[in-house]
């Protein structure tokens, strides 16, 4: 036993020893990459970068209040020789500068300017770059760039939000590089580009949201939506494209979040009862194992779902026509049903878990987002006869069930008074 107990404890200091060790060698590196006279050249080096890259497509920046970014087409032919290495290098210190020294982007803000342009327009054009991962490292960039990590550090941030909104360039060409790059992202030609895809987006979320804040992005968002019509070719338009991507990937996160709390409440049920102490060790270490597994996996979804339905949400206040199109009325319709059966029916009992909290799962939150989303289209008929129609989940105690969990929220009164209208509307479609 003693012998048993000198070998663990020796480990343990060996552990010790390696962890101390690793984290020098971090240190030490982190003071080399931090020094302020090479993060100058950095990004000094970075901002060249893009000034040459938006030069090799043609695009002059002599007088960037006045440019016409509408008319402008870009050189494709002497751009086709510049290794996408040189905007991957210019994308990477712009991440790693932000991560580690946020100080410094703040004394160069004034040097930002070109970094932003350069990766909006790179990210949104295949042409450009026909490199989905490298595009997708763009929008983190930019991520990185416009949203603040704390609330304490946000000097970069909110000089960020005046840059946006005084360029009109970046009004023109932000918006329409997210959307075609969410669009694009969809299938990367990577061998696990299903799950990777959601990886990409959570940065474009973020994007949007910031975007959201500003009522000129707000509009240039709506002039994009009108264009729904089908070409002579049958071309779906790149908006309607991006919203039914919006509402795949809220069916499928939203979807897999609640069958995999209903199995974690299954497991932990199973586990805390007091029989389990009766099982085999090799299986209680199997359904442990498969507990943490599912635990991870269902934070990520959660984390996710909450994003893209709250982008659906802007989007159908902001934005309705594209979500009143036959081609996407009814599945927006549905998708609300259900997920709202889920959440306020009796199904919500097989989602209680022990730490909703580290799950990252607001069931509350979700339903009062789910709830304004049917506030947001209530005044289209289209959209309400959509919801009645959907015989796999309406019922007329669906609303009654909403109202009554907004009246235990309590969320904003306007919420719970909307919904009551749209709850009499959809009552009068039924009988009718």
């Amino acid at each position: 036993i003693h012998l048993q107990e000198n070998t663990r404890d020796q480990s343990l200091n060996l552990d010790e020893v390696a962890i101390s060790r690793l984290k020098e060698e971090q240190l030490c590196a982190k003071t080399q990459v931090c020094d302020p006279a090479l993060m100058e050249l950095g990004l000094e080096y970075s901002c060249a970068v893009c000034l040459y890259l938006l030069n090799s497509i043609g695009l002059d920046l002599s007088n960037p209040i006045d440019f016409d970014i509408s008319a402008f087409q870009p050189d494709i032919d002497k751009f086709q020789y510049v290794p996408d290495s040189f905007l991957d290098q210019s994308a990477s210190l712009t991440i790693m500068f932000i991560q580690l020294d946020l100080e410094f982007m703040i004394k160069n803000q004034d040097k930002l300017f070109s970094l932003i342009l350069c990766y909006s327009i790179f990210m949104g054009s295949k042409k450009l770059s026909s490199n989905p991962h490298l595009r997708a490292k763009l929008s983190q960039a930019i991520n990185y760039m416009v949203i603040s990590p704390t609330e304490e550090d946000n000097s970069l941030f909110l000089t960020m939000e005046l840059l946006f909104e005084n360029s009109k360039i970046l009004t023109q060409i932000c918006p329409k590089s997210l959307i075609n790059l969410f669009v694009d992202i969809e299938f990367t030609g990577h061998a696990n580009d299903f799950q990777q895809k959601f990886t990409y987006r959570f940065h474009m979320y973020k994007i949007l949201f910031f975007l959201w804040k500003l009522p000129q992005y707000v509009k240039r968002f709506n002039e994009l939506s009108m264009d729904v019509e089908f070409t002579n070719d049958d071309t779906v338009p790149i908006f309607l494209k991006f919203i039914n991507l919006l509402i795949n990937d809220a069916t499928f996160l939203l979807d897999e979040a609640l069958d995999k709390l209903h199995k974690i409440n299954q497991l932990e049920q199973e586990i805390f009862h007091t029989n389990f102490r009766l099982i085999e060790d090799s299986v209680k270490k199997e359904k442990m194992e498969l507990l943490r597994q599912t635990r991870q996996l269902v934070e990520t979804y959660n984390i996710l779902s909450k994003d893209t339905i709250q982008a659906l949400n802007l989007l159908t206040r902001d934005t309705p026509k594209p979500f009143l199109t036959s081609m996407m009325v009814d599945r927006i319709a549905s998708m609300l049903n259900y997920f709202l059966r889920h959440l306020v029916g009796e199904k919500k009992r097989d989602l209680k878990v022990k730490d909703m909290n580290l799950l990252k799962f607001e069931p509350k939150q979700l339903v009062c987002i789910i709830c304004q989303i049917f506030v947001n289209l209530s005044k289209y008929d289209g959209f309400c006869q959509a919801v009645v129609d959907d015989e796999r989940s309406f019922s007329l105690d669906l609303p009654e069930l909403a109202i009554n969990i907004l009246n235990l929220i309590q969320p904003d009164p306007f919420l719970v008074i909307n919904f009551q209208k749209c709850k009499l509307t959809l009552a009068e479609i039924f009988k009718t």
